[in-house]
């Protein structure tokens, strides 16, 4: 009854080696798969930002241009952006400041 008993735990054993085996098998096909993913949304990011660089390049030289085709306009333009931004970001912060205030109770 030992024997049998020696030769069950063996058996268990060996199954529980195989079933380890089995699944770092699977986990290394699996970081396999997340590797190539991972190159692969890599290169696509890569390719994108290249784009967006040519684009904002292109962008930046028709500005240039523009501007020195149209010197005061540009000025004039330039400057009621400046004033449009100026008065959004101080209207935000009038907003906040408000915002913190509290009213105390009355006693």
């Amino acid at each position: 009854m030992v024997k049998q008993k020696q030769s069950s735990e063996e058996e268990c054993g060996e199954d529980l080696k195989c079933c380890a085996d089995q699944a770092m098998s699977r986990a290394k096909d699996e970081l396999k798969k997340v590797k190539k993913s991972a190159v692969k949304i890599k290169k696509r990011a890569s390719d994108e930002v290249s784009k967006l660089k040519e684009d904002v390049e292109e962008g930046v030289e028709k500005a240039e241009g523009y501007v020195k085709k149209n010197p005061k306009k540009a000025t004039a333009i330039s400057a009621g952006v400046g004033a449009a931004l100026g008065a959004s970001l101080a209207m935000l912060f009038r907003k906040k400041k408000k915002k913190k205030v509290t009213k105390r109770k009355k006693k």
